[in-house]
């Protein structure tokens, strides 16, 4: 079961409804499907059967526009701080 009451059966794409209602079902649940000759396939989840529907495509989520990223100046020490301030010059021995 994926976002949405996806599945897959048989090679073809379902979701899960009742009164033209997508079924809110949380990914991985478990689910059982009838599959009868007279009346198709359907779904049954906590005692409850649901009407399944073919679908063509599997819907896309919609997107959320993130706010551009503000340039960032970079980064620089003060003037006190130790990688500002010179080392002494050590003569070597």
């Amino acid at each position: 079961m994926n976002n949405g009451s996806h599945f897959s059966f048989g090679g073809a794409r379902h979701q899960a409804g009742r009164q033209g209602k997508v079924l809110p079902l949380a990914p991985g649940s478990t689910v059982a499907l009838l599959s009868v000759p007279r009346w198709g396939v359907k779904m049954q989840h906590n005692g409850s059967v649901y009407q399944v529907t073919a679908l063509e495509e599997v819907p896309k989520k919609a997107v959320v526009p993130q706010p551009p990223e503000k340039p960032r100046k970079p980064m620089t020490p003060k003037q006190d701080h130790p990688w500002q301030i010179p080392s002494p010059v050590l003569p070597f021995s």
